[in-house]
C-alpha cells in the first residue's frame, strides 16, 4: 500500500517543480525497488508542456519514477464532462497503482493555469484520500507578511475541509526571481 501525497500551490511562483523534485530525490534514496516497477509514481495535473518536472525526472530518476501522463486539468471547465472524465481517470489510476508503487506524488494545479484550480485540487485530494502539503512563498520575511500568509492558510483550510494535511512548505523566501529584480542573459 502506498502513500499518496499531493502538493498544492497556494501562491504564484512557489517553486513547485523544485519541491516535487526534492521530494522525489529524498524518497528515491530511502525506498527499495520491488519487482520491475519504479517505486514512485509522479503525476502532474497540468499540461506537460507547462511543466519541466517530467523532463528532469526522465533524465535523472527514470529508474525510480514512473510518470502518469495525459492528465491535464489546466484547460478543463469546472463541472464539464471533460473535467469529470479527467477526475475519474486520475482516481482510477491512483487506486489501480497504489499497490504497485510505494509513493504516488501529485502536483496540483496552479491558480494562474485555471480559475477553478482551488476546487479542482480539493476534489482530487479528497477523492483519492491524498495527504496534502500546501506550498506557499514568502516575498519578504517581515512578521506582518508571515502573519498574513498564516491567516491566508487558515482561511483556506476553513473554506475547504481537507482530511489529511501533512503541512505547509514555505519556499522562495526572499527570492530575487519573485520580484524579477535580475535579468540573466546569455552572452
Amino acid at each position: 500500500m502506498s502513500r499518496i501525497i499531493m502538493l498544492i500551490p497556494v501562491d504564484h511562483d512557489v517553486g513547485l517543480t523544485a519541491i516535487s523534485l526534492s521530494l522525489i530525490d529524498i524518497f528515491s534514496k530511502n525506498v527499495i525497488k520491488k519487482n520491475n516497477y519504479a517505486p514512485i509514481l509522479y503525476c502532474s495535473c497540468e499540461n506537460h508542456f507547462l511543466n519541466s518536472a517530467p523532463i528532469i525526472i526522465n533524465k535523472y530518476f527514470s529508474d525510480m519514477v514512473s510518470i502518469l501522463e495525459y492528465i491535464d486539468f489546466s484547460s478543463e471547465l469546472f463541472n464539464s464532462a471533460k473535467y469529470f472524465f479527467s477526475l475519474d481517470k486520475i482516481i482510477k489510476e491512483c487506486h489501480k497503482k497504489k499497490n504497485i508503487h510505494e509513493l504516488i506524488l501529485i502536483t496540483g494545479l496552479k491558480s494562474h493555469n485555471n480559475i477553478y484550480a482551488e476546487q479542482i485540487n480539493y476534489d482530487i485530494a479528497q477523492n483519492i484520500s491524498a495527504e496534502v502539503i500546501f506550498v506557499i512563498n514568502l516575498k519578504n520575511t517581515s512578521l506582518k507578511y508571515a502573519l498574513k500568509k498564516e491567516n491566508q492558510i487558515k482561511i483556506f483550510l476553513e473554506r475547504k475541509k481537507y482530511k489529511n494535511v501533512l503541512g505547509v512548505v514555505i519556499n522562495n523566501i526572499n527570492s530575487p526571481f519573485l520580484e524579477k529584480k535580475y535579468c540573466f542573459t546569455v552572452i
